[in-house]
């Protein structure tokens, strides 16, 4: 396919990052035809002057963020230009929590990477020999709205959300605490991982989650990572958006603001149309057990 003379032009600021390649790939493939599509790569040294220079030069019909550190850099940009600025829209992915943050980003909407948590519980419930009835959670003051939503949409299932808040900014032991108070004494059939950098810091998944949560934890963990559960081998279970899929959605987003003068229709995100499920399948079986249709529901198994 030829791209058209004069194509409206689409920017995509992503991280130097290797969890974004496969939807990137994907998004460029199913763009490139139609549109003239730039790539910007950001890191922690990026200032928001960068982005305002690619804004200038390629005035974009559409901005595509990836990532959380993205989405934060991009709304600097945006604080930083005078007052009645018009800004394109904005499209954001791969961004946890992003219910409660893309209103904070003007013309914006997007793709939620988080999947509902009561969607988790009922597939894990479907695949363990195991009740799972209340599940444990440790999470930042900040999401404290995000964690209401979940309990009652959870409570729809009979299932019971326990919550150990710690603050916006906690200390390590405030986190180690709460995550030893859920396992050891709250009696909880599961516990559930958020997507929280803050809460996720590499010599915190070390000294506080993998001697509580990892390998030898006595109940099922439930990640939201993939990375989490190969690499780190934190957790059993993970439900995940499917790249490949996310790419089109994106991309399915970008031809609807095209088709609608590059206004944004119906504001809020959309949930993921395709998700994953995986599970690090010898470590369920010996210390779970599996219900007998479990793997004919499972997209991919790990070890």
């Amino acid at each position: 396919m030829h791209r058209p003379a004069n194509a409206p032009t689409i920017l995509v600021v992503m991280p130097a990052s290797e969890h974004v390649e496969g939807v990137w790939k994907g998004l460029r493939n199913e763009l490139s035809g139609d549109f003239e599509v730039f790539e910007q790569r950001i890191d922690e040294e990026s200032a928001p002057e960068l982005l305002a220079e690619d804004i200038r030069a390629i005035k974009p019909a559409s901005v595509i963020l990836m990532d959380n550190a993205t989405v934060r850099l991009y709304r600097a940009y945006q604080n930083a230009q005078p007052a009645g600025t018009q800004f394109p829209p904005a499209i954001i992915t791969m961004t946890s929590f992003l219910e409660d943050s893309y209103h904070m980003v003007r013309n914006a909407t997007g793709i939620t990477y988080e999947i509902p948590g009561v969607t988790q519980f009922v597939k894990l419930r479907s695949i363990i020999n195991r009740p799972v009835l209340r599940v444990g959670v440790v999470y930042r003051a900040p999401f404290a709205g995000f964690m209401a939503r979940q309990k009652k949409l959870a409570e729809v299932e009979q299932i019971e959300i326990v919550g150990q808040e710690v603050g916006r900014d906690p200390r390590r032991t405030e986190v180690a605490t709460a995550l030893e108070s859920l396992v050891d004494n709250e009696k909880i059939d599961a516990l559930w991982v958020l997507n929280d950098n803050i809460l996720l810091k590499p010599r915190w998944l070390a000294s506080i989650w993998l001697p509580k949560a990892g390998k030898k934890c006595r109940i099922p963990v439930i990640v939201g990572v993939e990375s989490l559960l190969t690499r780190i081998q934190l957790g059993t279970f993970a439900m995940v958006p499917d790249h490949a899929a996310l790419a089109v959605q994106t991309a399915d987003m970008v031809f609807d603001l095209a088709d609608h003068g590059w206004q944004i229709r119906r504001p809020g995100i959309q949930l993921p149309l395709s998700i994953n499920t995986i599970v690090a399948l010898e470590r369920a079986r010996k210390q779970f057990g599996l219900e007998e249709s479990a793997l004919r529901s499972i997209d991919q198994t790990v070890e």
